[in-house]
């Protein structure tokens, strides 16, 4: 995963419930999104179906005070909509404008409709405790539209207290069962989103192989998993000496601390999972009191924890999104690493690590197209000498071991920005930029005399010296023609004694043709 701080708004709701109020109008996606917006239009319409009756029969005071109800409970359905509201004072509201709206109406049992349309749109959101009191209000409004009635429409037609009141049990239970559903289409609906978001993430991770981008697109999954699941709070940490250091934060959080009391998080050694041990800390950090859970991230994917919470408990579904998210990682950072691997040994030597002769042509092509003088570039070419006599009296394995001291030695004498190179068998190639004739010489020197110096193999020494050939890019056509004119210069220091350092000179492409191009000529 990747080291993020983010507090994404939890954006659960649909187009429709986020576009403004041309939205009332639109049918949203969503399962749960469209059930309240059919339920919005329910109780929108079972009010205004009973509005004509009021305004044949009622007098104008009457017909004024429904009209404002109306209205005001269209505002309160409308806005509780839009924002998916469905807190205490809403209902409070809601029971004044059906209080006054049943006073109006000429017949009392007509509120009941409205009544129940209202229990159906507004038990969709909220908590279980909402709903309770939501039921208690509802009871209080029916036992008001009691007293209330026949003060405003006194004469014979009583009202009827005891088939009011035979109705609040069926409106409790209405309640919550509109309640569970509810809860059951919006989980639904947070599955869905994030098995969408998980679904469409896989190619994208399959498709990239820096480790940088796959933690990167990782934390932006991760938060939007918390934009689909309100209240949703993941916390990435790694253990360090001074206890759980915060790598990452999504969801709603406040300020984060650097490091967390090790306490927090209880590592048991006998091969079972890690689990919270005391939440407080991190109940702090979001400044709310959450239930929490715990999930390895694993050495594949970085290594270290997510702590995962939630209001009252934390979602089984959204638990299983993020273990699949972090299996995803794992897999895209083993895709990555074996990518790099492939890569590193397409351009490295596999004895020595060095540059190969493909990376090291590369190399110098490139830094004869970077530098600004061609002249400031030079190759150096070195042979070992008497390298067949290491393997012919010690074994192969002494002489690849050989090799690996030459190319450890390469690495130790040259500067950083120096590139070396094994291009074969006993045959070592460096690239300089940047650097003189004397420069050169000097370099290719030292190194002569750095692998002169004998190291022991199973017991025995062993020593061998090196022939070194200098060309420049000034004096060369092309890379080619670089390349060849350090080759000649390496093998006229070879056939001049060994253990010598040759710059090219043109003269010398006459005895590399009298030479010819055999190790065996030259004395190997």
């Amino acid at each position: 995963m990747n080291q993020a701080t983010s507090q994404p708004q939890a954006t659960s709701q649909t187009q429709a419930e986020s576009m403004g109020v041309r939205t009332l109008f639109t049918r949203p996606e969503g399962v749960s999104a469209r059930a309240r917006w059919l339920f919005l239009w329910l109780v929108v319409a079972s009010t205004a179906l009973i509005l004509p009756p009021i305004f044949l029969t009622a007098n104008g005071g009457l017909r004024v005070l429904a009209l404002v109800s109306t209205a005001g409970l269209y505002a309160l359905w409308v806005f509780g909509y839009l924002r998916r509201h469905s807190q205490v004072w809403t209902s409070v509201a809601d029971a004044v404008g059906m209080v006054g709206f049943a006073v109006a109406c000429p017949d009392s049992h007509a509120i009941m409709p409205i009544l129940f349309s209202a229990v159906w749109f507004r038990s969709l959101v909220g908590t279980v405790w909402q709903t309770v009191a939501r039921g208690v209000i509802y009871a209080s409004a029916i036992g008001a539209i009691i007293a209330l009635w026949p003060v405003f429409h006194p004469g014979p037609d009583r009202l009827e207290p005891l088939s009011f009141a035979g109705s609040l049990p069926t409106l409790f239970v209405t309640m919550f069962i509109v309640w569970m559903l509810g809860q059951t289409l919006i989980k639904r609906d947070e599955s869905i989103a994030r098995d969408r978001i998980l679904a469409s993430t896989g190619s994208r991770f399959l498709g990239t192989t820096d480790s940088a981008v796959i933690r990167a697109l990782a934390w932006s999954v991760t938060e939007q998993f918390c934009a689909v699941t309100p209240g949703l709070v993941v916390l990435q940490v790694q253990s360090t000496d001074d206890g759980l250091s915060i790598t990452g934060a999504a969801g709603h959080v406040g300020v984060l601390p650097l490091v967390l009391p090790s306490v927090v998080l209880t590592t048991p050694t006998d091969g079972t999972s890690a689990r919270i041990l005391d939440p407080r800390p991190l109940d702090v950090v979001v400044g709310a009191s959450l239930r929490w859970d715990c999930l390895s991230l694993g050495l594949s994917s970085g290594g270290g924890w997510l702590l995962v919470g939630a209001p009252r408990s934390v979602p089984s579904e959204a638990v299983l999104s993020i273990r699949g998210l972090i299996g995803q990682v794992s897999l895209a950072m083993g895709n990555s690493r074996a990518h790099h691997e492939l890569a590193t040994q397409a351009r490295t030597d596999s004895l020595t690590g060095l540059d190969n002769r493909g990376s090291f042509t590369r190399q110098v092509s490139r830094g004869i197209g970077e530098t600004v003088s061609r002249a400031g570039v030079r190759v150096l070419f070195l042979d070992l000498d008497d390298f067949k006599n290491v393997n012919d009296e010690l074994g192969h394995r002494a002489g690849d071991e050989l090799l690996v001291v030459v190319g450890s030695r390469l690495r130790r004498g040259t500067r950083e920005t120096d590139v070396c190179a094994r291009l074969g068998g006993d045959e070592f190639a460096v690239l300089l930029k940047d650097a003189s004739d004397q420069d050169a010489i000097e370099l290719a020197e030292r190194l002569v005399a750095m692998i002169a110096e004998p190291f022991v193999f199973d017991g025995h020494p062993i020593a061998v010296g090196a022939s070194v050939g200098i060309s420049s890019a000034a004096a060369a056509n092309d890379l080619e023609d670089l390349l060849h004119q350090a080759d000649v210069a390496m093998y006229a220091a070879k056939a001049g004694g060994k253990g010598r350092v040759v710059v090219f000179e043109p003269g010398l492409l006459q005895l590399g043709r009298t030479l010819g191009r055999s190790g065996a000529a030259l004395g190997d």
